[in-house]
């Protein structure tokens, strides 16, 4: 799950969470969609960020985040 490895209680504590906001290129460097699926079953429904890595993006939107 999302996180665990930093903090076990993590998916817990989002759980009460509705969105994630970040600063710039949220994403970078992770061209799988293990990050988005990951957010995804945390039950985060909204990522706001200045911006997104091209790659992560591409994989929000075809998980169904809306853009």
């Amino acid at each position: 799950m999302v996180m665990t490895p930093v903090d076990p209680d993590f998916p817990k504590k989002m759980r009460k969470a509705i969105s994630w906001s970040f600063g710039t290129n949220m994403g970078c460097g992770h061209g799988h969609q293990h990050a988005n699926i990951g957010i995804k079953q945390a039950g985060i429904s909204c990522v706001i960020a200045e911006s997104f890595d091209r790659n992560f993006f591409k994989n929000s939107i075809n998980l169904g985040y809306p853009s």
